[in-house]
């Protein structure tokens, strides 16, 4: 992924968002399977990138997969149910400080290779996340240690990296507030308090936070298109390949004419075979009046050549049989990486900017805030399925009843079951089922939805799917 600048300063105004809103009591604490450290509060999310390269602290409105990781048991028996009493930048380092209650804190060094999260309680460590060691392979800090951040210390202005110095002009501040920008140089991104004119902007905030996430999204979004570059390039491959094999094929007929010849040739050679050697010109056994003539010096002698003959029309026979299965796989084949790519361009074809597409569609948010969208008609439905919908984000649809397509956006969260139950039951609500009681309701990742060439709009299918029985609603308070 592209590389994230979060300097000093702009974790300086991270740290004031959290602030703004303690003290907050932690509900759940642990680590997600993409490797963010996701601490959920009454009043907010706050997450960490554990990247030892690229390591990122941010506020966020939606969480994260948890993963099976030994770290979470830990963490969340050292800070759940605790309250964050407060938040502060070391020094002008990249290192945050959050204050619980029971005189625990919770450090995060976000230095680039130096990595950590430490967890202590007077003092003293109880619990790591990276176990670092020194050259000589000792651990350089073990649980029961005393901890100090020895954070560098100065002023802002000192800690300002060579691109942020290079936005102010001489004796002028560095504000505390007011907007930030995102921009790209395209090689990594960067929050700057002031606007680069060298740089791309890509968005515009007063909240560091929401760019800094805005920032990860479209680093992933670009992982992604190349993904999918290689993945359409890998796919015209094996259709390219494919196609040459099925030009190589020959014509059944073609094939049954060689073997015959071939079975011609070896029963006259069985039957003249007392004075093959000597001779070598016999008339066929099948077509009189016809001389197939014979070279036992690169056939080999009379009975290894009769052998070899027989042998290659043994081949050409079983090839004759198998020709047309072999083709039919073939083409069939085809038709499948054909399909894969048409819906590839697709998904790549559809518009970065969100502002028209948002307007097709019924939207609603589900009680943990994710995005959910109904289509209204077949063309809305493909269009939403096939072309907006990423694909970790969830399909539902009636079961055996003609419906709309809903599509909950997951944004690289994980929906919760009253999500799941909220999206269902929209899906039930517009579809033919709307006056029962309860309804059958379908789902799954949009990657596991596929639709055939030419078949009629808003038809899909499901490769995979769960189900869901719920009361049909409108989803409108």
């Amino acid at each position: 992924m592209k590389r994230i600048e979060e300097t000093s300063y702009v974790i300086s105004r991270v740290v004031r968002e959290i602030s703004s809103l303690l003290p907050s009591r932690i509900e759940s604490a642990f680590l997600s399977k993409d490797r963010y450290i996701n601490l959920i509060t009454e009043n907010f999310i706050l997450k960490v990138k554990c990247d030892q390269q690229n390591p990122l602290i941010f506020l966020s409105k939606t969480k994260n997969e948890k993963s099976k990781s030994n770290f979470n048991d830990s963490l969340a028996s050292f800070v759940k149910g605790m309250r964050i009493l407060s938040a502060e930048q070391e020094g002008n380092d990249r290192i945050v400080k959050t204050a619980l209650s029971k005189e625990r804190i919770i450090y995060f060094e976000l230095i680039p290779a130096k990595f950590n999260v430490i967890i202590t309680e007077a003092g003293r460590v109880i619990g790591l996340y990276s176990y670092k060691k020194n050259s000589k392979g000792s651990l350089i800090l073990n649980i029961g240690d005393e901890y100090s951040a020895n954070p560098r210390m100065g002023s802002m202005e000192e800690a300002l990296s060579s691109a942020e110095r290079n936005l102010i002009l001489t004796q002028e501040s560095i504000p505390t507030g007011g907007e930030l920008f995102l921009q790209t140089d395209m090689k990594r991104y960067y929050v700057f308090f002031k606007e680069s004119l060298k740089m791309q902007r890509i968005a515009v905030s007063t909240s560091a936070s929401e760019l800094i996430e805005k920032a990860i999204s479209e680093s992933e979004n670009e992982e992604d298109e190349k993904s999918e570059a290689k993945r359409r390039f890998s796919l015209e491959s094996k259709v390219a390949s494919l196609k040459r094999k099925l030009a190589e094929l020959k014509e059944e007929r073609e094939i049954e004419k060689e073997a015959e010849e071939l079975k011609e040739k070896a029963e006259t050679l069985k039957a003249n075979l007392y004075r093959a050697g000597e001779e070598n010109l016999f008339e066929s056994v099948s077509s009189p009046g016809k001389f197939i003539e014979y070279d036992f010096r690169s056939e080999g002698k009379p009975v290894d050549a009769l052998k070899k003959i027989f042998g290659k029309y043994r081949e050409m026979k079983n090839l004759s049989e198998n020709t047309g299965a072999i083709r039919k796989k073939i083409e069939g084949e085809i038709d499948k990486l054909l399909i894969e790519i048409e819906e590839k361009k697709n998904e790549k074809g559809h518009s970065e900017d969100s502002g028209d597409e948002e307007e097709k569609g019924r939207i609603f948010f589900s009680p943990n805030n994710f995005k959910v969208i109904s289509g209204r008609n077949a063309s809305e439905n493909d269009e939403l399925t096939m072309k907006r919908a990423k694909k970790d984000d969830l399909f539902f649809h009636a079961r055996e009843a003609k419906g709309s397509h809903v599509i909950l956006k997951t944004k690289g969260g994980k929906p919760e079951k009253e999500d799941i139950a909220f999206a269902a039951s929209i899906a039930a609500y517009y579809s033919a089922g709307k006056h029962s009681n309860l309804v059958c309701v379908s789902y799954t990742e949009r990657k596991n939805i596929s639709k055939r060439r030419n078949s009629p709009k808003g038809e899909v299918i499901m490769l995979k799917e769960k189900t869901i029985f719920v009361r049909p609603t409108s989803g409108r308070k």
